[in-house]
């Protein structure tokens, strides 16, 4: 708690020095005021196939040493990996549908169902609660809540499970309940009074309300401050599952739930003190039902387990290395698949392929340190034996995998460097569109018109009236072209050199270049506007103690404890 407390004073104070100068707002705003007629020739790098050009890893690596804070890389592994699922199969399906088929007159002859759960090891624990139909979330459901009380239905399939439920009771109870209370606790240590006093105060408040006193005026009186039903005069609304569980006061819920009619008024004590109930409102009434499930997860049997293990054993006896992991999957014909994850951390908890793969991804994770661990103590081209994951809920796996990559922290190589990463655009993508800049440059020669441009392009000619710096008007997207068309010495003329921009390369030509009036803004609160937003990038694009982090010279060893 105290570490979060500083760190979070520490980024305010860094995100808070944040500041936009007026001079600088002045200077925006008069350069939004500015708009400009414009005419351009524009040359796709896509008309040019990439396969013409040839990057290689030397002028890769060239690139990146000159450019070495893009393309850092943090330490990671690389695998390529194959999955045995040691999930159930029909038969363990089959012999736990019949072991609970086996117990169910048993579980019908039986009355403690508590004791009976408990004994035989369900998952689902007794619940001692009444459930209208509308809100049961169970297969079935139709048969279930048509058994007469003490009768059994299943087994049922109900997710990874199989499942016996029993009617327990049957009651017809509202949905939910409208009532008010007035309060008078008998707590002196939060501000109420001994209980006979309590006690005799309610008596005296009963009979009050009885000769015509305001409700209102007694919640107002006696409630206390804590009781959050004094703001509505002592009225509440609860639905019966709220009323029914542990946390709610039993006796308030007897009368207002179980006993009581709409209209009746009761006192009744709790662990609060002494409640004057009256109900409103009894909503929805409808057949709400009580029963026990009994339920058993279909888990994989140890012939099962045995199986599967022995298979992943072999295959990895066969697979000493990367050529045999992979011919031995390719001669499996299909049976074993061959998967791949990338960007594997020392200190993973989990691969994110993996979640993906097992879990279906969406924050979900499979834990699986030990065989990040064991990737980590392997070399490039060794092959992992046999790691099991998962839970005996969704089935076990065994996992093989063989070491694909190594990288160490630093300089990306040229091979990690050509394709990009999520923080950095490929550098062969980079290099080619730049040949291909050059090319296209060569093709136009020296700018004399726009029109001898376009001719030698062989592309029509694109007008864009009301350009803005801050908008393109929808044909201009980039800020090279933007900067040189602002630049007032480019009024009125073609611009001598071609543009490369991020996608093509642009011939532009200024046709007029004027100003409109400069808008009348408040510029205190566009300079508040403008910080708010400067701190917004800064905590998303970086973090400030990732920062120091990166600053300073830090020996993780956490991979050699857990």
């Amino acid at each position: 708690m105290e570490y979060n407390l500083k760190m979070e004073k520490y980024n305010s104070l860094l995100t808070n020095s944040v500041y936009y100068p007026k001079w600088y707002v002045e200077k925006q705003n008069t350069e939004a005021a500015g708009l400009a007629k414009v005419s351009f020739v524009r040359y796709p790098y896509s008309k040019i196939s990439d396969s013409a050009i040839k990057v290689t890893d030397k002028e890769i690596e060239e690139y990146v040493n000159k450019n070495k804070d893009q393309y850092k890389q943090t330490e990671s592994r690389s695998i390529a990996y194959t999955i045995f699922n040691a999930s159930p199969t029909a038969a363990d399906s089959a012999q736990l549908r019949k072991q609970l088929a086996d117990l169910k007159p048993e579980f019908a002859a039986d009355t403690t169902p508590t004791k009976f759960l408990s004994r035989y090891g369900s998952t689902i624990p007794y619940s001692d609660v009444f459930v209208g139909k509308t809100f049961l979330k169970m297969p079935a459901k139709d048969s279930i809540t048509s058994l007469p009380k003490g009768a059994v239905y299943g087994p049922y399939l109900d997710d990874h499970t199989y499942a016996l439920a029993k009617m327990i009771d049957i009651k017809t109870l509202p949905d939910s309940v409208r009532c008010r209370h007035i309060l008078i606790s008998n707590d002196p240590s939060q501000g109420g009074v001994v209980d006979s006093i309590a006690k005799k105060k309610m008596d005296s408040v009963e009979a009050a309300i009885k000769g015509g006193a305001s409700w209102a005026d007694m919640v107002q009186k006696y409630n206390p401050q804590s009781d959050g039903s004094r703001a509505k005069n002592g009225e509440m609304t609860f639905s019966s599952f709220d009323m029914q569980q542990p946390n709610f006061a039993k006796e308030f819920a007897q009368f207002a739930l179980f006993e009581g009619k709409k209209g009746e008024k009761k006192v009744v004590k709790t662990s609060f003190g002494y409640h004057l109930i009256e109900i409103l409102e009894l909503k929805n009434p409808e057949p709400h039902y009580k029963f026990a499930q009994f339920a058993k997860n279909i888990i994989a049997s140890d012939e099962t387990e045995r199986v599967v293990l022995e298979d992943a054993s072999k295959f990895v006896s066969e697979s000493r290395d990367l050529k045999s992991f992979n011919d031995n999957i390719a001669k499996s014909n299909g049976r074993i698949q061959k998967f791949e994850a990338t960007n594997i951390g020392p200190n993973d908890i989990s691969i994110q392929d993996i979640d993906q793969r097992l879990a279906g991804g969406f924050g979900q994770a499979v834990p699986c340190r030990t065989l990040v661990r064991e990737i980590y103590k392997a070399d490039k081209g060794d092959v992992i034996k046999q790691e099991r994951i998962g839970d005996s809920r969704s089935g076990y796996k065994y996992v093989v995998a063989v070491v694909t990559d190594v990288l160490k922290e630093g300089t990306q190589p040229a091979y990690v460097a050509r394709a990009g990463s999520a923080n950095a655009q490929g550098v062969e993508r980079i290099l080619k569109d730049k040949e291909k800049a050059e090319q296209i440059k060569q093709m136009i020669g020296k700018v004399s018109t726009l029109e001898a441009a376009a001719a030698t392009l062989k592309d029509s000619i694109i007008t864009v009236d009301s350009v803005r710096i801050t908008d393109g008007g929808g044909k201009i997207t980039e800020a090279k072209v933007l900067g040189a068309v602002f630049n007032i010495a480019n009024k009125g003329k073609v611009i001598s050199e071609p543009i490369a921009g991020r996608d093509a390369v642009y011939v532009v030509r200024v046709d007029d270049l004027t100003t409109t009036s400069v808008a009348v803004i408040d510029i205190q609160m566009q300079k508040e506007q403008m910080r708010q937003r400067a701190k917004q990038m800064q905590s998303f694009y970086s973090s400030p103690v990732k920062l120091m982090k990166d600053q300073a010279t830090i020996k993780d060893n956490r991979r050699n404890f857990y």
